[in-house]
């Protein structure tokens, strides 16, 4: 019941960003992903809890690459906060408040260290906008991570 509230509050969101209507969204976005995934025509009314959870992750990835501001902060959005985290260093977005971001380094480089030249595919990153990026400096990640429930994880980018 919860993930299908969250999905047409998605469905809501990504048509006011479109001009779609809701319902013309609600096929389009049902369409995208029967491409996505390479599966049947669907039901959200008697769809499985990881079918849902996957589509809800889906939407989400779907706003972020276009930028969408959403009406709810996407971590509240998210049933699968590892593929959330993902998605967002993907598409450079804050995984606090969606806004523009950039990655920050939970696992630190080091001073002296040549962030050009240091291969940081095993560091522990997380997406963040400048405000949240001060705001993870001053206060410590650990402080950051419970105030936020987001929390660093391994991204490679190439």
């Amino acid at each position: 019941m919860w993930q299908r509230k969250k999905i047409f509050a998605m469905f809501n969101d990504i048509s006011e960003w479109t001009g779609y209507s809701p319902k013309e969204t609600h096929e389009v976005m049902k369409y995208e992903y029967i491409k996505y995934i390479g599966c049947p025509e669907f039901s959200l009314s008697d769809c499985s809890m990881d079918f849902a959870r996957d589509f809800i992750s889906f939407l989400l990835d779907y706003a972020l690459s276009y930028g969408m501001w959403l009406s709810d902060l996407g971590i509240n959005r998210t049933d699968d906060i590892n593929r959330y985290l993902y998605s967002c260093l993907k598409h450079k977005r804050c995984c606090v408040c969606g806004k523009a971001g950039e990655t920050h380094h939970e696992d630190a480089i080091g001073m002296g260290n040549n962030r050009k030249k240091l291969d940081d595919s095993k560091h522990r990153k997380i997406c963040l906008c400048r405000t949240e990026h001060t705001e993870a400096h001053t206060i410590g990640m650990t402080a950051f991570s419970e105030k936020y429930k987001v929390y660093g994880i391994i991204f490679n980018d190439y």
